[in-house]
């Protein structure tokens, strides 16, 4: 993956007041941890951000007065309506260290089954996994286009990417999609239910015999 520049300036006021104040001026109020230091508050330009994160961008560096680090985008929070950029979480990481990360999962292709009324189902849409930082995917894509009805995708089925493995202790039975025969619809279950019987009744008990 591309690696993105930011340019950070430490951030003296804290609350959201001053955060909203910074949002007003085209900047955003930042996080940064990691590596055992002490969290770092920070303030990085709003577009910038806005730009490579939209762009699909998860490993960034960024450029303050005194340093220049590496750092993952590990949170990203957003007003009520998911448009505007409030808050963001990073992580300092060590350059030539591999990290764990969570990647994307795209489905690409139409099963055959699917114009016959079967159903796809994804049940995994991202995937933990271990890589050098530079290695990080946009995205693990996985061709659905062979999969046939009443079969699945599990986690030892996802094409890894050169230089990205699982991470240690993931279950390799994990169900990613499947792809299930179409269930009956209401109108089928309805007709179902309001079709008569055509077994013989049960005799429960036999009444008295009227006499002759």
């Amino acid at each position: 993956m591309e690696q993105e520049n930011l340019i950070a300036k430490l951030r003296e006021e804290r609350g959201s007041v001053a955060s909203r104040r910074l949002r007003r001026g085209g900047e955003l109020p930042a996080n940064l941890t990691g590596l055992n230091k002490d969290a770092r508050a920070l303030t990085i330009p709003e577009h910038d951000f806005a730009k490579l994160f939209r762009a699909g961008a998860q490993l960034v560096t960024i450029e303050t007065p005194d340093d220049t680090l590496e750092a993952l985008i590990r949170e990203v929070q957003f007003d009520t309506f998911g448009e505007k950029i409030l808050h963001v979480d990073l992580e300092e990481i060590q350059r030539g260290t591999m990290i764990q990360v969570e990647v994307r999962l795209e489905f690409f292709g139409e099963p055959a089954a699917v114009s016959e009324g079967a159903v796809f189902q994804v049940i995994m849409d991202q995937i933990v996994v271990n890589c050098m930082p530079r290695h990080i995917p946009g995205a693990i894509e996985i061709d659905v286009r062979e999969l046939e009805s009443g079969s699945d995708i599990r986690v030892r089925d996802i094409p890894l990417p050169e230089h990205v493995e699982l991470v240690e202790g993931s279950d390799l039975d994990d169900v990613v999609a499947t792809l299930t025969a179409q269930a009956l619809d209401e109108e089928d279950l309805e007709t179902e239910e309001e079709a008569p019987s055509t077994s013989e009744p049960e005799i429960i008990g036999k009444g008295k015999e009227e006499s002759e």
